[in-house]
Parts: C-alpha cells; structure tokens; sequence
C-alpha cells in the first residue's frame, strides 16, 4: 500500500480535492477542507479505483481518478491466403495475433486544486509519450530508450507475467482470492499508440475556472487513447493442449478439469450402521444386507447425477426445495424406494441424488464436487 502522501517517483498517487489549495499548508496531504467532502477521493484512496500509467525508461508513474466512458480490446488475426492450383479454397497461413486497446476516461475536478492537479497529470502523461535521449558529447542527441509505458486498468487491464492471483488455486480458493491492486508496475507494458486531450473549454457538462490573468483551469477533460500491449510472457497452447498463459489476460481460472474430482468410484458404501437391539443374528444380517443395498443404489445414482457440474448442481437445488418444511423425511424415504423399484421422475432421481451427497457431506463421508453451492 501506497504510503500516506506521495512519493517522488509518484506524486500523484494519493487523491485530496485541496492538496493544492492555499488553506493546505505547503500541499501536504490532509484532511479535506469544507465544504469539499469528495466521495471519489475515498474510492481511489480506500479502494484503489484507479488508473495508473509507468513511463519505464524513467520509473515515473501517473494515477488517475476518472469516469472511464470506454474501454475496449481488438484481436486481430493475421492470415496469408495463398491460391493454389486445384483447390478450391485458398491455403491459410497463420502469422500473428494483435491486440488493440483503446481507453477513454473523463477526468472531473471539484475543486480549483484538482483542477490544477489534473493539468498536472495530463501534463505527465503526455510527456510519457517521448522517449530518453542520450548525450554523446555532440550536439546531437541520440534517442537511448522508446516511451514504453506500463497501463493498469484496475484488474482488466495488467500483466499477466507473474500473476499468481488465481493461478495454483483450486475450488473456492480461486475465486476467493481474485484481487488485484493499484500498483503501477504490475500493468500491461506497450506503447500509446495516439493521445486526445480535450479540455471541453466549450461544452457545457463542466466549467472553466478563471485563476487569474489570463489563467484558466478547466474542471472537465477528456482522455482517448489507443495502447499496443507488448506481451512479457508467451500466449499459446502446447502440444499437449494446455495453455502457455492460462489466466491471460484477466487473471480469471474457470476450474478447468484437473480442478475437479474425478466422479468414478468417489463414493463407495459406508459400513453399516449397528443393527437395532433384539434382533437376532439372521435379522442383523439382512438389515446390513438391505443398507448396503440402499447405499450402492444411492452411490449409482450419485455418480450419474454428479458426472457434470450443472446437472450436480440442479440436483443439490432440486433437494433444497423437495426435502425442506413438513413431512420431508417421508417425502425423501418415499422417493428413495420409487428409486429402488425404478418408477422414480428424473425430478425425483435428481432430488435423491442432491440429497443423498448433502447427508454424505454433513456426515463427512463425502467428498466436495466441482464449486457447488450448498
């Protein structure tokens, strides 16, 4: 996390309406001054709702608190078709593939400081656009590194080099742990393409403020730009079908297949439960015989309605509507013989099955399938 003011490689990093106002001592962060209670200083401050550009050449980074209007990813696929003899269609050869983004963000001020911040930042950025020269003791000065820049839309837009965010994470674990942060480093490295500044000096939806002679501060400026990503990492498939880059480009694990339990043999039939008192040795055999009986139909049963993740999990939901309120104990045994005899529904199997897993699992003798909600 950020320290509680700026640092010198990023002082824009922390958002106050009046860090720059007469009132705010020198710029030094501080509380907001009434009546300037800003909202979206808490959502960039608190909740990291950001977006950041690093000039890499430098190490300078840039933050931006704003309305993104547009945000948009183009793949292009590049093909050389080649007509040949005796075919019909033409021969395809693949090359590469491109991806565009193009972002545009409305940068609003509340205030005359921020107003003046935002110039600031703007003015930041575009010098990110130019490149490092060095001086080779001519007069000429030779161009040392390209304006490459690093861009962080929040978790949308970032590098995917060494995300560890969701990858190596099963089940739950996945998706509980999907974060990201504003830091400026961890963003997608390429080039900026182009870059709109547009003050709005003529529209209505935000007004000029007047500083002093001949010194204006618009309150509303519009950002376009398009970005070319330079990939740090190779995206493809191997020759055994997996994924080079399996949580490219957002860092998302769908629980692929060695994620999930295998279904075959999972559940095998608990030993039976100790037979009532009074009975005699042959009538203790037959209850264990009969449990058994019940048990290996209630695990066929399980493995066919488990055997794919949506129908899993519409037999747990068709359980929780059957089996809940009066009578469902009786329900449940009813549907359980019905099951037996095979006059059951495919609503009935179904509602068994769900519910026969949830019995196993709050006994704890069954293991958890795929990501259900239970």
């Amino acid at each position: 996390m950020a320290s509680n003011f700026d640092s010198e490689d990023s002082p824009t990093r922390r958002f106050n309406v009046e860090k720059y106002s007469e009132e705010a001592a020198g710029g030094q962060l501080r509380a907001p001054i009434a009546p300037y209670i800003d909202a979206p200083d808490s959502l960039a401050n608190q909740r990291q709702m950001v977006v950041s550009f690093r000039h890499e050449s430098s190490g300078k980074e840039v933050y931006f608190k704003a309305f993104i209007t547009a945000l948009n990813e183009t793949y292009n696929s590049e093909w050389t078709r080649e007509k040949v003899f005796g075919r019909v269609d033409p021969i395809q050869l693949f090359r590469s593939t491109e991806r565009l983004i193009t972002l545009a963000l409305k940068v609003p001020a509340a205030s005359m400081s921020e107003a003046y911040e935002n110039l600031g930042r703007i003015q930041l950025l575009t010098q990110f656009l130019y490149p490092t020269y060095m001086d080779d003791g001519s007069a000429a000065q030779l161009i040392a590194q390209a304006p490459l820049v690093r861009l962080k839309v929040m978790n949308l837009i970032k590098t995917n080099k060494a995300d560890e965010t969701a990858s190596g994470l099963e089940g739950r674990g996945s998706f509980t742990n999907y974060k990201s942060d504003l830091t400026a480093t961890n963003g997608l490295l390429g080039s900026i393409g182009n870059l709109h500044v547009n003050h709005n000096l003529e529209s209505n939806e935000g007004i000029v403020i007047e500083k002093g002679v001949n010194t204006i501060l618009p309150t509303f400026i519009d950002i376009n730009l398009s970005f070319s990503p330079i990939h740090e990492h190779p995206i493809g498939w191997n020759e055994k079908g997996d994924a080079l880059s399996a949580t490219f480009p957002y860092g998302v694990d769908l629980h692929t297949e060695e994620h999930n339990i295998d279904v075959e043999n999972v559940y095998t039939a608990p030993p039976p439960e100790e037979c009532p008192g009074g009975m005699t040795e042959d009538e203790c055999s037959d209850f264990e015989a009969e449990q058994y009986e019940q048990q290996e139909t209630m695990n066929e049963l399980m493995e066919e309605e488990f055997g794919d993740r949506d129908v899993a999990q519409q037999a747990l939901d068709n359980s929780a509507a059957r089996y809940s309120g009066w009578f469902s104990k009786s329900r449940f045994n009813k549907d359980v013989r019905a099951v037996k005899d095979g006059t059951a529904s495919a609503y009935q199997r179904s509602s068994v099955a769900g519910q026969s897993h949830r019995q196993d699992r709050k006994k704890g003798r069954g293991q958890l399938i795929y990501d259900l909600e239970y």
